[in-house]
């Protein structure tokens, strides 16, 4: 992953901290925000989500031709988390890349940064192109519920791409699709986790669409759930039968969500 990142972007560096960016520029103002990215005390940053293992911030304005950015961050409290410190800032930033070599629908990753104390990496994370004039599929579902089955159709260009080209995103959701104000341009986020398998695996889009459809009002029974999976079939012509297809998913869907394993190195076994 490393490799990859240093092949890229060129390093920038200031004492213990270090990033890689050909965009932007590690000056004073960027240095003090991203050293300090483990208290989250700083002035300069919106807060726009946090859990015990990440915060997203809008940094702005931040310059004249980024008025603002967003970094996602990953501040290592816990010396088993710095040990890993690759499955994080890393990680994300490694699939972005990679997302990127496939031309699939990403925001623009401008460079990724990590802050080291006494040999350990404390705080890692991404800078990444701000969305604020996107919504969600899921915003779009709270302003039109009656138009649901529309708006989950959106992501099904991006999920038959996926697919075909066995980029294995585990958390396809309503709310990591986002649609530009102008309705112009959909792009995928959340890329910490993936993995790059076989194209056409019919257990990849099994996993995917009942992901997508857990964090729905859909279900079997429903019309638009049938209806959807009709349409996502359609895009990707799997190696099932339609039938097949939806049972498969409707199980997966009604079961408890897969570890984060299971999910990236696709263990299911098909019913037929």
């Amino acid at each position: 992953m490393t490799k990859l990142v240093c092949q890229y972007y060129q390093k920038q560096k200031r004492g213990a901290l270090s990033f890689w960016s050909n965009e932007l520029e590690l000056d004073d103002r960027l240095y003090g925000v991203l050293k300090t990215l483990d208290h989250l005390g700083n002035c300069d940053l919106e807060l726009l989500k946090e859990s015990t293992r990440r915060c997203v911030l809008r940094m702005k304005p931040f310059s004249e031709d980024h008025p603002s950015v967003v970094i996602k961050a990953f501040p290592l409290s816990r010396i088993e988390a710095r040990i890993k410190h690759r499955k994080y800032g890393l990680a994300e930033v490694y699939h972005y890349l990679r997302a990127a070599e496939y031309e699939l629908p990403i925001p623009i990753c401008y460079g990724y940064f990590e802050h080291r104390s006494f040999g350990t990496v404390k705080c890692n994370g991404v800078i990444i192109e701000d969305m604020y004039r996107y919504n969600t599929l899921d915003d779009l579902i709270q302003n039109s519920p009656d138009g649901r089955l529309s708006v989950f159709c959106k992501a099904i260009p991006t999920m038959a791409q996926l697919f075909k080209m066995g980029v294995n995103h585990i958390d396809l959701s309503p709310h990591n699709f986002m649609e530009s104000g102008d309705g112009g341009r959909i792009v995928l986020i959340d890329w910490q986790y993936c993995s790059f398998l076989p194209a056409n695996d019919p257990r990849q889009l099994v996993f995917q669409a009942a992901q997508f459809l857990r964090y729905t009002d859909l279900c079997q029974g429903d019309p638009d759930w049938l209806t959807w999976l009709e349409r996502l079939y359609e895009a990707c012509s799997p190696s099932l039968e339609f039938g097949v297809f939806c049972r498969n998913v409707a199980d997966v869907q009604s079961q408890k969500r897969a570890s984060i394993k299971d999910r990236l190195s696709l263990t299911l076994d098909l019913s037929v």
